[in-house]
């Protein structure tokens, strides 16, 4: 029996070690292929290089045919960067801060379509209703509309109290008449409303023949 058992040991042993002779023969075969790779990049990076190199002594060295010698002798423009002469730049500079400071007028699309045509007239007279409506716009006074609120709460007051006594109305003074100064004319009926209210009646109005004054 220990026999065989020194047998089982020496064949295990064995196998053991032959297991270990391919791993080191693997381990051997990828440090020569790892070494390879490393050669591979290691000459496609020289040749990157390289071929970068080449590319910027081609940019630095290509020049256009029709393109203009650098010139020391030129001064540079504040407003738009370009090189001028010094005899020309003062004339340039001039002329240039007048381009630059220029205020453009605000292009009208409506009037460039409307002019020439049959419909140039009725938006003449339209711009002339917005002009007359915009100056008749005014702002409102909060201050005299609270004190025409409270007036106008007092003397409701003073009617009920009056008709609650067993009073007629008739012996009472009229109310406050209040302020219509801030109100609109519409331009074509000549009515006067609020600012809210001409709002929506003007833009009506217009359309409307009946109301208009012959």
């Amino acid at each position: 029996m220990q026999i065989e058992m020194r047998k089982r040991e020496q064949e295990l042993l064995a196998k053991i070690k032959d297991q270990q002779r391919e791993l080191e023969v693997i381990k051997a075969e990828k440090i020569e292929v790892e070494k390879a790779l490393l050669g591979t990049k290691a000459k496609q990076n020289k040749h990157s290089t390289y071929n970068t190199k080449n590319d910027k002594k081609e940019t630095q060295t290509r020049r256009s045919v029709f393109a203009p010698k650098p010139r020391n002798d030129l001064v540079q423009c504040k407003n738009c960067d370009r090189n001028f002469a010094e005899d020309r730049i003062e004339k340039h500079e001039s002329i240039c801060d007048k381009t630059f400071n220029k205020i453009r007028k605000k292009f009208d699309m409506k009037k460039a379509r409307v002019k020439g045509t049959d419909a140039a007239a009725y938006q003449k007279n339209q711009n002339q209703a917005n002009k007359k409506y915009q100056s008749m716009q005014k702002k409102s006074d909060w201050r005299k509309k609270r004190a025409e609120f409270h007036e106008a709460l007092k003397s409701a007051k003073l009617a009920q109290k009056h008709i609650a006594a067993g009073g007629n109305l008739k012996d009472l003074p009229p109310p406050p008449i209040s302020d219509t100064s801030d109100y609109l004319q519409c331009p074509y009926c000549t009515r006067r409303f609020s600012q809210a209210v001409s709002e929506r009646h003007i833009p009506k109005c217009k359309d409307i023949k009946c109301n208009k004054r012959k």
